[in-house]
């Protein structure tokens, strides 16, 4: 999880890199058809609401300590 400001602002960053650019096209349509980003957001946040799940927070920019924080979880 990370917060919603930071979460949007890391999908926006993805439009720049060419293997993602496409999808990041498609995926913003859909997400601005459905509400918006915070509104998906909520839905996220809501869906957990009561499920046995764990969050573990990402950390911008360096997928490997994000990884390492979900293998600690686990």
């Amino acid at each position: 999880m990370d917060s919603p400001g930071s979460a949007e602002q890391r999908f926006h960053a993805r439009i720049d890199d060419p293997l993602w650019a496409e999808h990041q096209r498609v995926a913003r349509a859909l997400i601005e058809d459905a509400g918006g980003y915070a509104h998906q957001y909520a839905r996220l946040v809501e869906c957990l609401a009561g499920r046995e799940s764990i969050e573990v927070p990402s950390v911008a920019g360096d997928v490997d300590a994000t990884y390492r924080a979900v293998l600690a979880r686990l």
